[in-house]
């Protein structure tokens, strides 16, 4: 187990960190975004003010689920990608150190 988490560090941190960027930035644009899109059925400033007031609420409980593993999904995807981009980067660098021994030696 503990190889495990050693050797998916990366993903799990990258998982974590977009999760938290999904829940917290996110998911207030969207409402945001929802209370002016839908400005003309509120026509009072308070009424738009109430459900930017309820993107931490319990009734948004869902909605910031989605907004969790949405955000975390992404996270896991960049760090696996980022993983691959460094592992590739170390097998062209080793890659490039015995070529190097190969042709130095061939002299």
């Amino acid at each position: 187990m503990e190889r495990l988490v050693n050797e998916y560090r990366r993903h799990i941190a990258y998982f974590l960190i977009f999760a938290a960027i999904g829940y917290v930035a996110a998911h207030p644009v969207t409402v945001f975004v929802y209370t002016l899109t839908h400005a003309y059925e509120r026509e009072t400033l308070q009424a738009q003010r109430e459900i930017a007031q309820s993107t931490y609420q319990p009734m948004m409980l869902l909605l910031s689920v989605a907004f969790l593993f949405a955000g975390g999904f992404a996270g896991l995807l960049l760090g696996i990608a980022a993983d691959r981009r460094r592992r590739l980067r170390e097998l062209e660098r080793r890659r490039g150190k015995l070529l190097s021994k190969r042709s130095m030696s061939s002299w």
